[in-house]
């Protein structure tokens, strides 16, 4: 069996106020794990390595969003399809 693999979601990685994440995800151990967020705040304070951005969705005129792969449930399947997941 391969070596399993975490990811953790959280929005923003991280507000100065979320210390206990970070230490959560650090502290996870034979495992690969790897961030999925929407915005990286506070890098220098809280390095980490492997997290991967989810692009914003952009709008066109009139309100209405284009579909640009951004939904979290088509991230995992492109994911899952890479074989990292």
């Amino acid at each position: 069996m391969g070596r399993r693999v975490v990811a953790s979601y959280c929005s923003s990685f991280l507000k100065s106020e979320m210390l206990h994440i970070y230490r959560q995800v650090k502290a996870l151990r034979g495992v690969k794990t790897f961030v999925v967020t929407k915005e990286i705040q506070n890098a220098e304070r809280f390095p980490f390595d492997n997290i991967e951005v989810i692009p914003k969705r952009r709008t066109k005129s009139g309100g209405r969003l284009l579909c640009t792969g951004a939904s979290i449930r088509h991230w995992m399947r492109c994911w899952s399809g890479t074989g990292l997941i």
